[in-house]
């Protein structure tokens, strides 16, 4: 890991850990690929996301 993405990575959960998942989620490239595994039909904040938009219903 660079210092730059190290760097970025530390200030995006740090914004997550303020409670600002918004300006969190501005430090993400689109498109991306955001994967949590699990069976969607059972719990719905699982599966692939691939825009800013479909990551910030992961966090609501």
């Amino acid at each position: 890991m660079t210092n730059s993405t190290r760097s970025v990575v530390e200030e995006f959960f740090g914004r997550l850990g303020a409670g600002e998942a918004d300006r969190a989620l501005e430090l993400l490239a689109e498109p991306l690929d955001w994967f949590t595994p699990g069976d969607t039909a059972l719990i719905p904040w699982m599966g692939r996301r691939t825009t800013r938009g479909e990551v910030a219903d992961f966090f609501k």
